[in-house]
C-alpha cells in the first residue's frame, strides 16, 4: 500500500510544470540599459578581400536610423534624409525613394520606374582597392554610378557578357558603342568575356578582332577561324594582345565548310 502511494505521488509531482521565474527588476533594468542606438558600424579588425588586406574604420553600406540614413564607406561617412517611407536599399552601393535613386549617399532625382542593375564594372586602384561601379538604368535613362551614359533606348538595355551590353539598336562595350556591330545577329550563347562575334566579325575589347590581317568569325564556344587560319580559344586573364588568348591549330581543316555541330563537335 505504501508503495502504491508513492508511486502515485511521483507520477503526479512528474506531470507538474516547472515554476516559471520571472526577471527580477534589477534584470529588466540591465536588459534596458544594454539596448543601444547603433549610428554607424565600425570596423576594429582587419579584414580580407581575396589575398589583399586593407584596414578601413567603416564598413560599407547604409544604415536606416528613425528619421535619417547614414551612408558609410572606408573612410567617409553621410548622412542623408530620403524619404523614410519609401527608401529601400538595392545593391552595389544603391538605395532608392519615391525621389530617384541613390549612389553611395547622392541623389540622382529620376523617374524609378524600370529600374535594373544591369552589370558592375571592377576597379583595380591599387592592390589593396578593389571597388565595383554598377551600371543601371531605368526605362528611359541609363547610367554608370552617378553618370549618365548615352544608351539609345534604355529600355531594352540589358547585359551580353560582363563587359558587353546592348539595347535593341546597338552593342556597347561597357559604356562605349561598338561601331559597325550587328546587335541582330550576335552570338551571345558563345561570348567568352572580352571576345564577342556577330555575323561580320569578332570583338576585342570594343574592337574588331584582326588575326595576321583578317578578320576572325566565331565557329563555336572555342573554336574561331579566317579564311587561312583555325584557333582555339585558351582563356586566361590580362593578357596583352587578343590573339594571345588562342592557339593556331593545324591545317587539316576544310576553313570555308567548318561549322558548329554542338559545344564538342564541329
Amino acid at each position: 500500500m505504501n508503495r502504491l502511494l508513492l508511486f502515485t505521488l511521483l507520477l503526479v509531482a512528474c506531470k507538474q510544470k516547472p515554476v516559471e521565474q520571472l526577471p527580477t527588476t534589477a534584470e529588466k533594468e540591465a536588459v534596458e540599459q544594454d539596448t543601444i542606438a547603433v549610428s554607424d558600424i565600425h570596423r576594429t579588425d582587419s579584414h580580407s578581400l581575396w589575398i589583399w588586406e586593407y584596414k578601413n574604420p567603416y564598413v560599407e553600406g547604409y544604415i536606416i536610423n528613425q528619421d535619417y540614413v547614414i551612408y558609410q564607406e572606408e573612410n567617409t561617412r553621410k548622412i542623408i534624409k530620403p524619404d523614410m517611407a519609401s527608401f529601400a536599399i538595392l545593391e552595389s552601393g544603391l538605395a532608392k525613394d519615391k525621389n530617384g535613386i541613390y549612389y553611395q549617399g547622392d541623389l540622382i532625382k529620376i523617374d524609378i520606374t524600370g529600374f535594373r542593375v544591369v552589370g558592375v564594372i571592377s576597379h583595380y586602384d591599387k592592390q589593396s582597392d578593389y571597388w565595383e561601379e554598377p551600371i543601371w538604368r531605368t526605362y528611359k535613362k541609363a547610367f554608370r554610378g552617378t553618370k549618365q551614359i548615352n544608351i539609345s533606348d534604355p529600355a531594352t538595355f540589358d547585359s551580353v557578357t560582363t563587359c558587353y551590353f546592348e539595347d535593341k539598336n546597338y552593342l556597347y562595350y561597357y559604356d562605349q558603342k561598338v561601331e559597325g556591330a550587328d546587335v541582330a545577329t550576335l552570338q551571345k550563347n558563345l561570348a567568352n568575356e572580352e571576345f564577342v562575334s556577330d555575323k561580320n566579325n569578332t570583338y576585342y575589347q570594343g574592337k574588331p578582332f584582326i588575326y595576321k590581317g583578317e578578320q576572325v568569325q566565331q565557329v563555336s564556344n572555342l573554336i574561331y577561324k579566317t579564311t587561312t587560319h583555325v584557333l582555339r580559344y585558351n582563356g586566361g586573364y590580362d593578357k596583352e594582345r587578343a590573339e594571345d588568348y588562342f592557339v593556331e591549330l593545324p591545317d587539316y581543316f576544310d576553313i570555308p565548310t567548318l561549322r558548329r555541330l554542338n559545344d564538342f563537335y564541329l
